[in-house]
């Protein structure tokens, strides 16, 4: 399967899924990443995460150059402009390999009638080069968040979009009941992985560049976890007592509730989420972490 499937293809199916199913992109990936070569599955991640990241703004590109809209019931070939727009203005794939590859995938996806519309667009948005406008940020949000955010901090709005859309470094959470910050790095520093602790949370390493979680020393123990700075504040910043009940209602994959748990001992905590494949992952953080 891994071979007969364009890459691009597995891409617009996993954004299907997402569009129209209301699916996380995290509960998509592991099983759509299995139809793709071992060696691509960084490649379809990348597209991925940087397709959804830019979604509304990609499409306000591509459909600058449309005289009319596409059918909304012919999803494939929007989602394959959106795929070919992002590898265009955002990665380093040589503009005639993205065209050729995204073009080849309408076959696949029974959108073949629509290649000659979509090689177009795309050679249009190649010629236009890379540099996105000012605004960029701002228009990769849906309208709604775009209205509140700026009502909400309207000094601080651009920074927010930004920020939001920013490709964020690996930070690892250490678990404290196991050992020191200090030491992890240590052991970091052992294992050939350049690291360095982050500056607000106490527990919080970020590595200079992104790896396997099967590299990381302890990982598959529960001696360390993958969790960004600020999800680490937002833990210790919660006013919590000895023998308390604490309610994670929004709980999937668990980190914030392992990192809870981490940090409080001695309290009951119920972890929910509405999806209930997601659980699944939390089950599975609470038994690697041994909580």
């Amino acid at each position: 399967m891994a071979e007969q499937l364009n890459l691009r293809a597995i891409a617009c199916k996993a954004l299907r899924s997402i569009i129209e199913h209301k699916q996380s992109l995290n509960t998509v990936l592991p099983e759509i990443s299995k139809l793709a070569a071992t060696r691509d599955q960084p490649l379809l991640q990348e597209i991925l995460f940087g397709s959804c990241r830019w979604y509304y703004f990609l499409e306000q590109e591509t459909n600058k150059h449309l005289k009319k809209p596409i059918d909304r019931r012919e999803i494939y070939p929007q989602l394959l402009l959106i795929v070919g727009a992002y590898q265009l203005l955002f990665m380093r794939i040589p503009a005639h390999a993205a065209l050729n590859e995204t073009v080849a995938a309408a076959d696949m996806l029974d959108a073949g009638g629509f290649k000659g519309l979509i090689n177009a667009i795309l050679r249009k948005l190649s010629q236009q080069g890379s540099e996105l406008p000012a605004d960029a940020n701002l228009w990769s949000h849906p309208e709604w968040l775009r209205q509140k955010i700026s009502h909400n901090w309207p000094d601080y709005a651009d920074g927010i979009f930004k920020q939001n859309n920013a490709h964020p470094p690996m930070t690892l959470r250490v678990n404290q009941t196991r050992q020191s910050r200090s030491r992890y790095l240590e052991r970091l520093t052992e294992a050939d992985i350049e690291a360095q602790p982050c500056r607000y949370a106490p527990q919080a390493i970020t590595l200079e560049k992104p790896c396997n979680v099967s590299q990381l020393p302890g990982f598959d123990a529960g001696d360390v976890s993958v969790q960004d700075e600020a999800a680490q504040l937002s833990t210790s910043l919660l006013d919590i007592n000895s023998g308390m009940l604490v309610l994670d209602a929004c709980s999937a994959p668990g980190g914030k509730a392992c990192a809870i748990l981490e940090q409080h001992t001695d309290i009951t905590l119920h972890a929910l989420d509405i999806d209930a494949q997601r659980c699944d992952s939390i089950r599975d953080n609470f038994e690697r972490m041994n909580l």
